[in-house]
């Protein structure tokens, strides 16, 4: 369960604000810690950008379900600050700057990304045509629901046309899905019928050597399958050219799941 709450809780300032004290104080007189250290960086981070919270960013409360010693059900609470509109603390830094270059490819309309980050009225804006064209790119749609409730009937088609086209095409591929479980489950299944064909998975909370590893696998291998999750840190901006990528194959649009159509 996800709820968005208006404000930043202040009785979480409070606790954290003791938190800090007891562990600053403690690491005076102790050897330093890992662990402790980075939950003090991570503690007082957090506390700044609790004070900067305003209807530029959005409070977040996510409850899971655990399951708990005995009869009683356990609960686990996380608690996040997301940054929706960057203008209010990028404006700044253009002012500041001789010179800034955006690169994207996502960077249009021009007046609504000028306006969301913030950007001087005097940017100027230029259009490069794409290196690409569509005779480079074939695409395939196959008809498979993957609504939530067909989910578990969806993994053993979506895994034979992974295994029908690695025949044809040996190569490097990755599988993007909509979330973490459905990924487990459809890495799962893959594995079990295809033992033959070498996999590499993405999981949460990768540190950034692990990404690293990732990527390189594809570079300097051939013939892995890769799964990965939409809107992950492996869906945008990975450079791998030639046949260090031959297909990708996407299921589920991968839209939030607090959209009412998400699995439509």
């Amino acid at each position: 369960m996800r709820f968005y709450l208006p404000e930043v809780p202040t009785e979480l300032n409070g606790a954290l604000l003791r938190l800090v004290r007891d562990l600053t104080d403690y690491m005076t007189e102790h050897p330093v810690q890992p662990e402790l250290q980075a939950l003090l960086l991570d503690s007082i981070g957090f506390m700044k950008l609790a004070e900067l919270f305003a209807d530029h960013s959005l409070c977040t409360l996510k409850v899971t379900q655990e399951k708990g010693k005995g009869k009683r059900p356990a609960f686990k609470a996380s608690l996040s600050i997301q940054n929706l509109i960057p203008a209010d603390f990028l404006t700044q830094r253009f002012r500041q700057a001789q010179a800034c270059v955006l690169f994207s490819a996502t960077l249009n309309p021009a007046h609504y990304y000028q306006d969301l980050l913030g950007l001087p009225e005097k940017t100027r804006w230029q259009s490069i045509p794409s290196p690409f064209s569509a005779r480079q790119l074939e695409l395939r749609i196959i008809h498979i629901s993957t609504r939530f409730n067909d989910r578990q009937g969806s993994i053993q088609p979506i895994v034979q046309r992974i295994r029908q086209q690695y025949q044809q095409v040996p190569g490097n591929y990755m599988v993007y899905l909509s979330s973490f479980a459905y990924l487990e489950q459809l890495q799962h299944e893959f594995v079990t019928h295809c033992p033959d064909i070498p996999v590499i998975t993405q999981s949460s909370g990768m540190t950034e050597q692990a990404r690293d590893e990732f990527i390189q696998a594809f570079r300097s291998e051939r013939g892995k399958v890769g799964f990965a999750v939409l809107g992950g840190a492996f869906s945008e901006g990975i450079d791998l050219p030639g046949d260090a990528l031959v297909g990708v194959f996407i299921a589920t649009l991968g839209l939030h799941p607090t959209m009412p159509f998400m699995n439509n």
